[in-house]
């Protein structure tokens, strides 16, 4: 019995000594490693094939993605690259012969309740929130990034941890604390003046970026992407995109992926706007001096947006200085700017300080060149170029971070071309916002009403027949309750809300100018239209590699009967043969509503990101959207007073695009960054006036109109590249857009006004020092589809032009060079106060320097010298035009 015990003793002995052996000699073995900045997968691949063994782990391990080790070793222990890959306070591993390695997450990691670490990330200077600012932890692959509140949060077991903050354009800051309980950590970042030192966007900062739905705009590059006229503007920095293009030289419009610009949502703080144009598109709607964050989607919408079929711009303004009061301005070569920001009050200490904005622009040419009408028509007789605007926001904080905001803007502008044209227009908005924590840490609420108008007049006089005087305008009210229902921020989310909108059209308004004009007095009518909807977007991630978001979408779009409407005797009465001849009877109805029509639609979205690789990852997406309002332009010459939208109805069916698009994103040590992507769209129901319509706005729209399939493909490429002083961005577009109705061009295809095959951006910016920026961009652009008169007849004795197919011709293609020199005051800085002294700048800009003068339309005129013959008249905004600007803050 005594040999036995001792036997089975003398076996155990041995085959400790065997497995001790096996693990020091796996550990003592010799490897020689050079990776640097490399993710945990490539380097476990690497010991493994340097090693000649094996890992092996539990399916509920993740593997570390986001952080980076570096293992740099010569002839040295297995050991030591084993230790610094997994011998942490989270990770832990066991050799378990010479060829496994067993690795595992520490139990204190996985056993204890998580505890919720949230807080608001700051601009140290002015209380700003900070949007899309990173909070990671130091030692751990772990992080997020703020919302459009400056909000962040996350989930972590009960430990002392070291979060790392950072923001593009702000100085790092490291906070370490014992979480113990759901604590907050609010955080000032002090602003980097110097873009030289800004920090570089790291890589567990750029995954968490990436998986971030949309594109986002920063004021950087709002600076970087001048106006014509030299300041920094919005339009521009969305038209550089690919699958963006200009609606036409120098203009704020855009196009994107086949679209027209009538099928892009553009929202200032929640409000949409209907055009965003000044002075032509010289200048946008918005102030790039309040400016505080820009979203972007052109594929991948989120179901909390609709109403637009191609893309979607949310232009966030700022909440103005929280500490102390502020002012800035500028003065350029055509306008001027100021700027008075600061704190209003603070209802109690549990509470952030509220704060204000105002803003106002103004240009000032007309004061020294006013504009004149001799001859009493309405037609000026010198070029008119004239606008303003003022923003007004206040954000009110009621309870911890709960908040109210009110958001006020109003612009105007009025435009002329000599002895042609005159037109005036103008946008007024109003958001009331107000956010709430209903059960804190998990679900906030978000209630808004919002308001906007538009209007505008324009007065023709090309020649006697064709002169006129036309008004439109539109209003909607629009009501609306978000949730938002943060199930696990770590894996998924949950959106929900409902929105109610009134829209108000008035249009057909036309008054003759000239006893010879062919247009007859005509008085408006006003339409009113329902839209409601209801939607649910869910966000699922899995790790740090699968994002999915999957979205639904409900619409009910009633439109009212018109004040003034027709029947015909003819179905369907959007039809080529249909005429005002089919008019049966008018109906009239004053004061009621009245449901004509009603459309339900649904509009499913899902979309997914994917990291391939090291800081590699692909993008796919499938959007069906729905447009219950179109847009008509009753003018071939791109101005903003010539376009009119008009709603769905019994008559003119809603629109609906179909889109699939795919990309692939990749980053290289964060300095390069390329982008290759396509798509396909398939348009219904797009609308288009009839040939030789379409020269003012009616009350029987839908006698001039016809309805047809439209598509659109293309392919997108992008690359950048920063490093020390340099910036580099080039963007190419290759894209075909076609519109197949039935009663144009015979039903054969034809490009859309707006279809242009090639587009290419280039941009290279140098800081030369730290007072002296250099900035030089190079576009091009195919020509737009366009449609000339090839001959002409006459009707009781006015001549009527006979025009070619639509769309047959091209307007020459576009291109032109401009430069900007950006000298900078470098500002003093107190120590320790974050506070700036006298920010200004001096900006020198030339528009088109080797003067190009690219054509913007042909008009199409009565010779003066033989009424008999027609003339074209090739318009182009200017050949070379060199602007000032200086900026100041204080």
């Amino acid at each position: 019995m005594m040999y036995q015990r001792w036997l089975l003793f003398c076996l155990i002995w041995l085959g400790g000594r065997v497995v001790l052996a096996q693990e020091e000699s796996l550990l003592n073995k010799k490897v020689t490693l050079q990776l640097e900045n490399v993710y945990y997968e490539e380097a476990m691949m690497a010991l493994e094939m340097e090693g000649n063994f094996i890992f092996t782990y539990s399916p509920d391990f993740i593997i570390p993605q986001l952080n980076k080790p570096t293992i740099i070793l010569n002839q040295e222990p297995l050991k030591k690259a084993l230790d610094i890959l997994f011998d942490t306070r989270y990770f832990g591993y066991e050799v378990l012969d010479e060829e496994t390695v067993i690795i595992f997450t520490k139990k204190k990691l996985a056993r204890e309740a998580p505890k919720t670490i949230q807080g608001v990330i700051k601009d140290a200077q002015t209380g700003e929130t900070l949007v899309r600012a990173v909070a990671m932890l130091a030692d751990y692959p772990k992080g997020t990034i703020t919302d459009r509140y400056g909000l962040y949060k996350m989930k972590l077991p009960m430990d002392q941890y070291t979060l790392q903050y950072s923001h593009l354009g702000y100085k790092s800051q490291e906070v370490t604390f014992d979480l113990t309980k759901d604590t907050m950590i609010n955080v000032q970042l002090e602003q980097v003046f110097d873009l030289m030192d800004t920090l570089v966007v790291n890589g567990l900062s750029m995954d968490l970026l990436a998986l971030d739905r949309g594109q986002y705009i920063s004021t950087d590059e709002i600076r970087l992407l001048s106006s014509p006229l030299g300041e920094g503007d919005i339009s521009r920095s969305i038209q550089k995109l690919p699958g963006v293009q200009s609606q036409h030289e120098g203009a704020a419009g855009y196009a994107v992926r086949g679209g027209g610009t009538g099928q892009n949502l553009i929202l200032m703080d929640g409000a949409p706007i209907y055009n965003v144009s000044h002075l032509l598109g010289f200048y946008s709607v918005f102030n790039p001096n309040i400016v505080k964050d820009i979203t972007f989607y052109k594929s991948g919408m989120p179901a909390s947006y609709g109403g637009r079929l191609s893309s979607i711009m949310d232009v966030v303004l700022r909440d103005g200085n929280q500490k102390r009061l502020g002012v800035s301005g500028g003065l350029g070569t055509m306008s001027g700017n100021l700027t008075v920001e600061g704190p209003l009050f603070q209802l109690n200490e549990q509470t952030q300080p509220s704060s204000f904005i105002l803003s106002g622009r103004r240009s000032y040419l007309d004061l020294f060149y006013p504009p004149r009408d001799v001859t009493g028509d309405g037609i000026n007789d010198t070029n008119v170029l004239n606008y303003y605007d003022l923003n007004f926001k206040a954000n009110i904080y009621t309870k911890g971070y709960d908040r109210l905001m009110l958001s006020v803007y109003t612009g105007r502008d009025n435009v002329g071309i000599k002895g042609y044209l005159t037109g005036d227009w103008g946008n007024d908005t109003f958001m009331m916002d107000y956010r709430a924590g209903v059960k804190e840490g998990w679900l906030t609420s978000t209630s808004k009403l919002w308001y906007t108008n538009y209007e505008t007049n324009t007065l023709v006089n090309f020649i006697d027949a064709y002169s006129y005087r036309t008004s439109y305008g539109l209003s909607d009210w629009g009501v609306r309750q978000d949730f938002n229902i943060d199930i696990d921020q770590e894996a998924f989310s949950l959106n929900a809300g409902v929105e109610a909108i009134s829209h108000t059209y008035k249009f057909g308004e036309v008054t003759p100018l000239t006893n010879s004009s062919n247009f007859e007095q005509q008085n408006g009518v006003r339409v009113r239209a329902l839209e409601s909807t209801a939607y649910l977007d869910a966000v699922k991630y899995w790790g740090d590699r699968w994002s999915l978001n999957a979205g639904l979408r409900y619409i009910r779009f009633d439109s009212f009967e018109k004040e003034r409407s027709y029947l015909y005797d003819v179905d369907p009465v959007v039809a080529p043969e249909t005429s005002i001849e089919n008019i049966v009877d008018t109906v009239f109805v004053d004061g009621k509503y009245e449901i004509a029509q009603t459309y339900h639609r649904l509009s499913p979205r899902i979309s997914a990101k994917y990291r391939l690789g090291e800081r590699s990852y692909l993008n796919m997406a499938l959007d069906v959207t729905h447009q219950f309002i179109h847009q008509l332009s009753i003018s071939s010459l791109p101005t903003p007073t010539t376009g009119f939208w008009v709603p769905s109805d019994r008559y003119i069916r809603p629109q609906r695009a179909v889109q699939l698009a795919a990309s692939w994103k990749k980053y290289w040590k964060e300095i390069w960054q390329f982008e290759v992507g396509g798509y396909y769209k398939d348009m219904d129901n797009q609308l288009d006036f009839k040939p030789n319509s379409g020269s003012s706005v009616t009350d029987h729209i839908e006698t001039d109109v016809l309805q047809g399939r439209g598509y659109a493909y293309g392919l997108e490429l992008m690359g950048r590249i920063q490093k020390g002083k340099w910036l580099g961005e080039v963007a190419y577009t290759y894209a075909v857009t076609r519109r197949e109705i039935d009663g144009i061009n015979d039903g054969n295809p034809y490009p859309t006004d707006f279809d242009r095959k090639h587009d290419f951006f280039a941009l290279l910016n140098f800081d030369v020092t730290r007072k002296i920026d250099l900035t030089a961009q190079w576009v091009y652009a195919s020509g737009l589809a366009y449609t000339f008169p090839v001959g002409k007849y006459e009707y009781n004795g006015t001549p009527i032009p006979l025009y070619s197919e639509r769309n047959s011709f091209r307007l020459p293609s576009t291109h032109r060079l401009d430069l900007s020199c950006t000298l900078y005051r470098t500002p003093y800085v107190k120590e320790g106060s974050g506070k700036r002294k006298n920010e200004n700048n001096f900006r020198f800009a030339i528009y088109n320097v080797y003067g190009r003068k690219n054509t913007l339309a042909y008009v199409f005129r009565q010779s003066a010298n033989d009424p008999s013959k027609t003339e074209a008249v090739k318009l182009y905004l200017f050949s070379i035009l060199p602007s000032f600007s200086y900026n100041f803050k204080f």
